[in-house]
């Protein structure tokens, strides 16, 4: 409701899912300054949940601003890849072998 409150029937559309780095920094710093919660900066900057908020502030305590980058994108990269070379071993019967003589 706070979101709705701030930004209007925009508030309750869906919102977007993507924020760069330098969103993230800009909100957390704010943030700070404000001595505002997550859940009231999230409706300030009309952010679809709170819980990113928290989340941004863990990964840059940990890593700075390249932590608030995340990795979701890159795992699913990555297990789409193994889905499909374990798909083509499935159709083809191939059978898997781990270590040096499997590449021979």
């Amino acid at each position: 409701m706070a979101s709705h409150a701030a930004h209007g029937a925009a508030g309750l559309s869906k919102k977007f899912n993507h924020y760069d780095a330098e969103f993230k920094l800009s909100v957390l710093k704010r943030m700070w300054e404000d001595g505002l919660s997550c859940r009231q900066k999230a409706a300030l900057f009309n952010i679809r949940n709170a819980s990113y908020l928290s989340d941004w502030q863990r990964r840059n305590e940990a890593g700075g601003l390249d932590a608030t980058k995340g990795r979701g994108r890159a795992i699913v990269a990555v297990a789409r890849k193994i889905a499909v070379v374990l798909h083509r071993m499935w159709i083809d019967g191939t059978e898997f072998r781990f270590g040096s003589e499997a590449a021979a």
